[in-house]
């Protein structure tokens, strides 16, 4: 089926509901938006909510083997360890044995074994979504809060 792309010259084949439309439409308006802002480096620190914040959907993902261990920053503490799945310079997805709160805050501790060498680095993140994902587990998508030089570097180094 044929419609109108977000544009207006009608050659998109996009298909999908009205309201689908609007989502794309809008999508594109704020993706125009924030390409402007070319200030930051996709790395820097931003604060969460920002609109400078790099959209973990469209920022360079790596398939990536390592640990993770998530220390529960809020009342209980505790923490829980997974499986590295993803690595990007916004945030990083990681497999776990139990459903996971979006929204909680909480210290990243990640280990990578790249090229040879063991790769740590910790980091604040917040949790942005969970998925069950068939009979393996869930994925927890994390998105990175401030970070430091150090942590910085190697996640750099384990996208490139």
């Amino acid at each position: 089926m044929t419609q109108n792309t977000p544009d207006g010259s009608g050659s998109g084949d996009f298909g999908g509901s009205e309201a689908a439309r609007l989502y794309r439409e809008q999508l594109t308006r704020e993706g125009s938006m924030h390409s402007n802002d070319q200030t930051k480096s996709p790395t820097q620190a931003t604060p969460w909510g920002s609109a400078s914040v790099i959209d973990s959907r469209v920022a360079v993902r790596k398939k990536i083997n390592g640990r993770a261990r998530v220390h529960l920053t809020d009342a209980g503490g505790g923490f829980v360890a997974g499986k590295m799945v993803d690595i990007s310079v916004s945030g990083v997805c990681v497999m776990m044995d139990a459903p996971f709160p979006i929204k909680r805050t909480c210290n990243l501790e990640c280990e990578v074994f790249y090229q040879g060498q063991r790769q740590l680095f910790s980091t604040q993140a917040v949790s942005v979504y969970g998925v069950l994902a068939g009979t393996s587990g869930f994925r927890v998508g994390f998105q990175f809060g401030a970070r430091s030089p150090d942590a910085v570097r190697v996640i750099e180094l384990l996208i490139s």
